[in-house]
């Protein structure tokens, strides 16, 4: 008689929801320290108070048609302006609006950083919008991770440590994750999915015009 087949080991809930939690932790951490990094290479003197001043107007046009909602215009015009403050959504879209020329004299032209920071924000908006649960697969964490990897190195300024970026990055994967501070970061994010919401919106508004 033969023998039953085994059955496929699934993978638990508790196991998937880690998976989600470190790729949050990369994503929200290494993933802004590293954004804030090359934005801050890009402009006089690192000093993101200062450009953001000298763009005011810039900066108000972006407030105008909406590419940056209200709630990311006010975290970026209060002085003193908090490092905090600045989460990815608004380090790539302050950087795609306002620097274009800067990020094309710094990448290849096979591989432009504004591509680079698209998916990254493709990236985001999957994690963070399009997900019914706080949870991803070990397939999914592993491409996902991946790709973050891929991009980060690329657009870390060369004036930066890759060996530090490296170490942190296997971190993400085999290190320790604080409840606490996934739970802060889910509950950030939380507020940040109506953002997307409303920026799906408009680019569907937008599209139907054209």
């Amino acid at each position: 008689m033969a023998s039953k087949p085994k059955q496929k080991k699934q993978p638990e809930k508790g196991e998937e929801t880690r998976y989600y939690q470190r790729i949050i932790v990369m994503l929200m951490n290494l993933g802004t320290d590293t954004l804030l990094k090359l934005f801050k290479s890009l402009i006089p003197q690192g000093d993101v108070s200062l450009f953001l001043d000298s763009m005011f107007n810039e900066v108000e046009k972006l407030k105008t048609s909406k590419t940056i909602s209200a709630a990311e215009y006010n975290r970026i015009s209060k002085r003193p302006l908090v490092g905090t403050k600045l989460d990815i959504a608004i380090l790539i879209k302050l950087m795609l609006e306002l620097l274009p020329k800067k990020l094309q004299q710094v990448s290849s032209k096979l591989l432009p950083f504004t591509a680079d920071l698209q998916r990254l924000r493709r990236i985001r908006n999957e994690l963070i919008g399009h997900r019914p649960a706080a949870t991803i697969t070990k397939k999914e964490f592993d491409y996902y991770w991946e790709m973050i990897s891929i991009i980060l190195k690329r657009i870390l300024p060369k004036d930066q440590s890759m060996e530090e970026l490296d170490k942190r990055m296997e971190n993400c994967k085999t290190g320790t994750v604080s409840d606490a501070d996934v739970q802060k970061m889910l509950e950030k994010f939380a507020k940040l999915s109506s953002l997307i919401t409303q920026a799906e919106a408009l680019g569907e508004k937008k599209k139907g015009k054209i």
